[in-house]
C-alpha cells in the first residue's frame, strides 16, 4: 500500500470518528433540550395547580361554622380522652378490688373446709360419745364410780 491509500484510509477513519462525535453530540444535546423542556413543563404544572388550589375566601357564615365545628370536635375529643383516663383509673381499681374479694374467697373456702372437716368428726358416733363425756366431766362434774376427783384446793 502506498502513503496515499494510507492518508485515504486514515482521512475515512477520521471521517467516521468525526461523524460519530457529532451523532452523540445531537443525541445529547436533543436530550438535554428534552430535559429541559420536561423541566419548563414541571415548573408549568406546578404554577397552574397552585392557581388551581387557591380557595376562594370564607364568606362570614362560613367562617363562623367552621369555627363551630371546630370547637365542637374539640370539645368532643376532650370529653373521650376523660372518658378514656377515667376508665383507665377505674380498670385498675376494679382489678385491685378483685384481688381482694378473691383474697377473701379464698379464706371462705378454707373456713368452710374446716368447718365441714370439723362437722363431719363431730357427728360421727365416737366422737359425739366423747364429746358428750368430756362436756360432761368438765363442766357438769361427772365422774365414774370407781374415780376420785381432785381439786387444786389443797387443805
Amino acid at each position: 500500500m502506498t502513503k496515499t491509500a494510507l492518508n485515504k484510509g486514515l482521512d475515512n477513519i477520521r471521517l467516521i470518528v468525526y461523524n460519530i462525535m457529532n451523532i452523540k453530540a445531537h443525541k445529547c444535546a436533543s436530550k438535554e433540550g428534552e430535559f429541559m423542556r420536561r423541566i419548563s413543563e414541571e415548573k408549568q404544572n406546578t404554577v397552574e395547580r397552585a392557581a388551581v388550589s387557591e380557595k376562594p375566601e370564607m364568606t362570614e357564615k362560613q367562617r363562623k361554622i367552621a369555627i363551630l365545628v371546630t370547637v365542637t370536635c374539640v370539645f368532643l375529643l376532650i370529653i373521650a380522652v376523660v372518658a378514656l383516663v377515667w376508665n383507665i383509673v377505674s380498670i385498675g381499681t376494679l382489678s385491685a378490688r378483685r384481688a381482694e374479694l378473691e383474697r377473701q374467697s379464698e379464706e371462705l373456702t378454707t373456713a368452710i373446709e374446716e368447718g365441714e372437716e370439723r362437722l363431719e368428726y363431730m357427728t360421727s358416733d365416737e366422737t359425739r360419745l366423747e364429746f358428750f363425756e368430756r362436756y360432761a366431766r368438765e363442766y357438769l362434774g361427772y365422774v365414774y364410780d370407781d374415780e376420785e376427783v381432785f381439786t387444786g384446793n389443797a387443805a
